[in-house]
């Protein structure tokens, strides 16, 4: 039997409004993706039956990190959401990390990243590296996974050297600059 060709963003997008019950709420058509909001993630987690369960990796005043591992029939997903100042507007910083893991864990379980889908919690950072320059999707998941290691620990110089192909990325810019002063703040 032949391969079917890969759905659409907008078929995949209809697709979900038919089979989780999506409304016009729960979904954000930006210019250059699209944004389901914390109802529509929470939406699209119920009906795949995706089951998460969270650890805190770093709880500080102004700065957090969450790990999400998420299941789904055999397929399973560990990943990370983080806020610092920079990146998150409200100063509940444990609570958007964790909205962050969720969103990302339901985004990677259901293929929905490979179309262009983000979570809302996300869309803040991507509006402004949209404005500086659209990403191509290699760059968004070579950019998902040097922040992930910075959030996990990883040095800032290291990762910093480790992707030379981001130097001009704004976002990756501001996270690494401000992870380095987090690190020496701390030392101090």
């Amino acid at each position: 039997m032949a391969k079917q060709a890969p759905a659409t963003k907008a078929d995949k997008l209809n697709s979900l409004y038919k089979e989780c019950g999506l409304i016009k709420e729960d979904v954000f058509q930006h210019q250059h993706y699209t944004i389901l909001t914390r109802s529509g993630i929470e939406k699209v987690q119920a009906h795949y039956g995706i089951q998460v369960s969270y650890k805190a990796l770093k709880l500080e005043p102004k700065y957090a990190v969450i790990k999400a591992v998420a299941k789904m029939d055999e397929a399973t997903v560990e990943t990370y959401g983080s806020a610092v100042p920079e990146n998150c507007k409200n100063s509940y910083f444990a609570e958007t990390a964790e909205k962050r893991a969720l969103s990302r864990a339901v985004l990677k379980l259901t293929g929905l990243y490979q179309h262009g889908f983000f979570g809302e919690e996300e869309s803040e950072q991507l509006t402004a590296e949209a404005k500086a320059a659209p990403q191509k999707p290699a760059e968004a998941d070579l950019l998902s996974t040097a922040m992930n290691r910075l959030q996990i620990g990883d040095a800032p110089g290291t990762v910093w050297k480790a992707y030379p192909e981001l130097h001009g990325n704004e976002g990756f810019k501001a996270a690494v600059k401000a992870e380095s002063e987090r690190r020496k703040a701390a030392a101090s």
